[in-house]
């Protein structure tokens, strides 16, 4: 029925800075693109997430989904991560944590609290969960059935996260 891949995804480079608390991860990101497997970056996403750094945290979060050369994978350990960063307005945190429950990985399954995951990713500027929410409304599923709003919401999923963002998004 939705379109939904059965993997998560992988941090992306950074594009808008986070002004506290980015230095670690900021440097984790430009070491890990130049030396995928140095044993430097995990410490220093470790750091980064020690001060309260939830992008960082997004990024140990995806490492788990994964595994990587350093560390090994282990989805509930991954799942646990995204569900500490809830409310910290990172889309793709949201739209991971609504595929695990989504697909019941790592977690019980609830099509229910997907849904809503999935909105908040939405509303954040998400095109991948404006599109899961857009086929919601054409399906009629934890919505009422409407073409004209599930079109709406395909349009919005066309666009560039950039261009459909609120400026409180955090971004990676």
């Amino acid at each position: 029925m939705r379109a939904v891949d059965d993997s998560f995804r992988s941090v992306r480079p950074a594009y808008r800075i986070m002004e506290e608390n980015s230095v670690s991860y900021e440097e984790a990101l430009r070491l890990t693109e130049s030396h995928p497997a140095d044993p430097r970056a995990f410490a220093l996403l470790l750091a980064a997430e020690g001060r309260g750094d939830p992008r960082a945290k997004y990024a140990l979060a995806t490492w788990y989904l994964h595994g990587t050369d350093l560390v090994s994978r282990d989805i509930p350990k991954g799942i646990q991560l995204l569900k500490s960063i809830k409310n910290s307005n990172i889309a793709e945190a949201l739209f991971d944590l609504a595929v695990a429950y989504d697909l019941g990985k790592g977690c019980k399954k609830n099509s229910r609290l997907a849904f809503e995951l999935y909105f908040e990713s939405a509303l954040l500027g998400d095109p991948d969960a404006c599109f899961q929410i857009s086929e919601y409304f054409r399906a009629g599923e934890h919505v009422p059935h409407n073409k004209r709003i599930a079109s709406l919401w395909l349009n919005r999923s066309r666009k560039p996260a950039a261009e459909i963002s609120p400026s409180f998004r955090l971004s990676l």
